[in-house]
């Protein structure tokens, strides 16, 4: 099969397009998490993330939520599952481009051994996704 110049480039056009779609402004990264205390028959889980502004002319007024993955570790074992976690952090001033902002929040898991849902010892989290809005 012979691949012609202009069907080549067409192609390449047409991944790095798409790369840059799935490609957002920001780059969040999770630099601590831990397995909190217990109240009310809920478990605290906090973690710590920067979120970075990787855009070169955007400004990003507020954080609305993320989605992660949860790691948790117990006596019995491991579970891992997805969560939403609404964080809405508003940027005061705006995010601007190349900018950065450490954030620490919390959500609150319900533990009931009954049902097999142990207190986590410890706890990893990833950030698979995320929910923002620009500034106007």
């Amino acid at each position: 099969m012979k691949l012609n110049l202009g069907t080549f480039f067409a192609f390449l056009l047409v991944l790095a397009t798409g790369a840059l779609a799935n490609a957002g402004p920001l780059s969040i990264k999770v630099t601590n998490s831990e397995a909190g205390g217990m109240s009310g028959g809920k478990q605290a889980i906090i973690f710590w993330m920067t979120v970075k502004n990787t855009s070169s002319v955007e400004y990003i007024e507020k954080l609305n939520s993320v989605t992660v993955e949860v790691i948790g570790r117990h006596q019995g074992g491991e579970e891992r599952y997805e969560r939403k976690v609404n964080v809405d952090w508003t940027f005061e001033p705006a995010l601007g481009p190349g900018r950065n902002k450490k954030l620490k929040t919390r959500f609150m898991r319900k533990v009931n051994p009954g049902k097999g849902w142990y207190r986590y010892n410890d706890v990893r989290i990833r950030v698979l996704k995320y929910n923002f809005r620009r500034s106007s």
